[in-house]
């Protein structure tokens, strides 16, 4: 392409991105999206989540809270299944303060978790013996209108640990 003097436009770079996060070459991904970015090519949405879901596959979970927050202060909204994502990755880790950050940055930007994943990150913080981050977590889940079913969930919890 470039032999033949044509330069990629964003689909085609978009396009590049997800077939290299689908092969897991997630650092030629990244170079790519760096040389978009060096180009004044905006990513898009799907390039995003794209490139999330393959950091997350790559256990790479804090690059892929960055592009995370990348996307908030760029106006792009992600899927419920990206945020739950990278939440669920960082939980599994053991590191519920981050598997938290996550949920705060999704309140921040304005962003709505389905009470699923706002069920799993108490669940979690419960059963890592986490009981004031779950409270704080729980008190934050109280400031967004959450439905009746996480509260249910944490007094099942807090009922079945006392």
């Amino acid at each position: 392409m470039l032999a033949k003097g044509i330069e990629p436009d964003k689909l085609t770079y978009s396009v590049i991105i997800d077939a290299l996060c689908k092969e897991e070459n997630i650092m030629e991904a990244l170079k790519l999206r760096d040389e978009m970015l060096k180009k004044g090519i905006p990513l898009n949405l799907g390039t995003y989540e794209s490139l999330i879901q393959a950091l997350c596959d790559k256990e790479e979970f804090l690059e892929a809270l960055k592009l995370l927050n990348e996307m908030g202060y760029g106006g792009f909204k992600p899927s419920l299944a990206t945020c739950s994502i990278i939440a669920s990755r960082f939980q599994r880790a053991g590191n519920m303060d981050k598997a938290v950050e996550v949920l705060e940055r999704v309140m921040w930007f304005g962003w709505v978790l389905d009470s699923t994943s706002l069920s799993d990150l108490i669940d979690g913080n419960q059963k890592d013996a986490n009981s004031e981050n779950s409270d704080n977590l729980y008190s934050a889940l109280l400031t967004i209108d959450v439905s009746s079913q996480v509260a249910n969930l944490r007094l099942v919890r807090f009922v079945s640990t006392a």
